[in-house]
């Protein structure tokens, strides 16, 4: 995994806190999951509309089952 992607992508959706889980009281690692399958996603992304689709699958994909996503 690419370090440097990584703690930009950390950094990243740790302010973004979609959740607002962080601002709770979460762990500081709470979205890993989530930070892990963009880092390995933004390299193969064209543009920021391809890295902002990939966040959104994977967002939705976390909130919803898959099942119901693919509706």
């Amino acid at each position: 995994m690419d370090i440097i992607t990584n703690r930009i992508v950390t950094k990243h959706v740790n302010i973004w806190d979609p959740e607002q889980l962080l601002e709770m009281g979460a762990p500081d690692d709470e979205y890993e999951m989530e930070i892990e399958r963009i880092t390995k996603k933004v390299p193969r992304c064209q543009d920021e509309i391809e890295v902002a689709e990939a966040i959104l699958m994977i967002r939705l994909v976390r909130i919803f089952p898959l099942k119901i996503v693919l509706k």
